[in-house]
C-alpha cells in the first residue's frame, strides 16, 4: 500500500529539518535572484525605465530625452532646455546668435536609457540606375 503525500507536506516536514545556517542561504538566493531579475528588466530597457530617465525642460516643463545646459540671461543661471526652447532662445546656434548677450552654451544631456544619438543621421547616397552612365 503506498502512500501518497502531497506538497504542502513534503514542504513543511523539509522546512522543519532545515538548519537556520541552511534557511538563510536560501534567502540569500532568493533575494540575488531578486536582483537579477531587476536588473535584466532595467537592461531591457522597459518603456518605464525609458520614462524614469527622462528630464523636463526648465522652461516649458516637457520631458525630453535631450536637453540642453545653457544660460539665457543676466542672472547667469543654469536651464535644460528641449531643442525646440533651445531653437528659440539661442537663435538656433551653440555659440548664440549676436544678439543674445546673455547666452552660454554648457553642453548635452542625453537619456542614454533611451538609447538616443545628438546626431543627425548620415545621407545614403543614390545607387546608379541601370540606365545612367557609370
Amino acid at each position: 500500500m503506498e502512500t501518497q503525500q502531497t506538497p504542502g507536506i513534503i514542504e513543511t516536514e523539509v522546512s522543519n529539518t532545515l538548519t537556520e545556517k541552511e534557511k538563510k542561504k536560501l534567502e540569500r538566493k532568493a533575494h540575488k535572484k531578486d536582483i537579477k531579475q531587476n536588473k535584466r528588466a532595467a537592461r531591457n530597457y522597459e518603456d518605464s525605465a525609458i520614462e524614469a530617465g527622462r528630464k523636463p525642460c526648465t522652461l516649458c516643463g516637457t520631458s525630453c530625452d535631450v536637453l540642453i545646459r545653457c544660460q539665457i540671461d543676466e542672472s547667469e543661471t543654469w536651464h535644460m532646455t528641449c531643442t525646440k526652447c533651445w531653437n528659440e532662445v539661442s537663435g538656433g546656434v551653440v555659440d548664440g546668435a549676436s544678439d543674445k548677450e546673455f547666452y552660454k552654451y554648457g553642453g548635452i544631456w542625453k537619456n542614454h536609457k533611451a538609447d538616443v544619438t545628438g546626431k543627425k543621421p548620415k545621407r545614403k547616397e543614390k545607387q546608379p540606375t541601370l540606365n545612367s552612365p557609370p
